[in-house]
């Protein structure tokens, strides 16, 4: 039979550094790594309350039975009362005995019935707190906006419910619900939790029509979750990060070494019209040598590009 089981305790959901710290690279890596623990708390939570609600069910089950098992004696003491009847004609002793043997089995039975009642009530209870959990967990990871908003990349704020887990860095995606093909993801910037106020970078968008019927959820991860980090001077760029032009005129120059599979990915936040560049060196892109390359803030940006070799570059 399956052991009731302990239900622990809510996880907390870390705050994501703030962007410009002097650590930010390891802060946002060491924020990154417990968002894996955060979805397990949630995991445990609901396993846990489903864990208790399979074993209110066999426990009921089994006291079912055992009121079965009494509802049977209580038949077979009843046909003992009747032949204990017809010696009472000729023994009053006997008659006595038999009467306290029916005495004892309805006793049983009763007291069969209050268990079975008893496992009931449990197996009720325990189904209520999965479900309480089950809500809790969709409510806080989940939110609805009603801001007109046209799907794009860059800065985009929304009203969305308060208290929900949303924390700095945590990726999200924003789908109509009036038109499933309109569709934004990128990155928290700030939630407040007291008003609902959140603000996000989007860096993916389809579709191009305003739409005012946003459901908000977790963004599921892909090979493209690199670390985002806005730029607004000359930088230049390492390895394995996603960076964000957040400033026009300014250049971003690739690093000098590369290993292989390194990845790299660049998105703009500038509007439109705005150039920025983007200084190769002698990194080479599919096999050819580019320089520096001006691009107009309506490309958008690269795809995640990875380092085959010295003679491929970039692909």
């Amino acid at each position: 039979m399956t052991d009731i089981v302990p239900v622990p305790a809510a996880p907390t959901v870390p705050l994501y550094p703030a962007l410009g710290s002097a650590n930010f690279n390891t802060e946002a890596y060491n924020y990154g790594s417990s968002m894996p623990g955060v979805v397990a708390g949630i995991v445990a939570l609901v396993q846990a309350a489903w864990t208790n609600a399979t074993a209110a069910n066999e426990r009921a089950v089994a006291a079912a039975g055992s009121a079965t098992a009494a509802g049977t004696q209580a038949t077979n003491a009843a046909a003992a009362k009747a032949g204990a009847e017809a010696a009472r004609d000729t023994a009053n002793g006997h008659a006595t005995a038999a009467g306290t043997a029916r005495t004892g089995a309805e006793a049983a039975r009763d007291a069969a019935g209050g268990s079975a009642s008893a496992a009931a009530t449990a197996r009720t209870g325990a189904e209520t707190a999965r479900d309480q959990t089950l809500a809790m967990g969709a409510q806080a990871l989940t939110a609805t906006s009603a801001t007109s908003v046209t799907p794009g990349t860059g800065a985009k704020s929304f009203a969305i419910e308060a208290n929900r887990a949303y924390a700095q860095g945590m990726r999200l995606v924003l789908t109509s619900a009036g038109d499933t093909s309109a569709q934004m993801t990128g990155s928290v910037t700030s939630y407040d939790r007291a008003t609902g106020a959140l603000q996000m970078l989007i860096t993916t968008s389809s579709g191009s029509a305003a739409r005012a019927d946003w459901v908000v959820g977790i963004a599921g991860g892909d090979s493209s979750d690199l670390p985002l980090v806005l730029i607004t001077t000359n930088t230049t760029a390492q390895a394995g990060r996603c960076y964000v032009i957040g400033a026009a005129g300014i250049v971003l120059t690739m690093p000098t070494t590369w290993a292989t599979n390194d990845r790299i990915q660049v998105l703009e936040a500038i509007g439109a019209g705005a150039q920025y560049s983007l200084a190769f060196g002698g990194t080479p892109v599919r096999g050819r040598t580019v320089g520096t390359v001006v691009l107009s803030a309506r490309y958008g940006g690269t795809p995640v590009l990875r380092h085959q070799d010295s003679t491929r570059g970039l692909v």
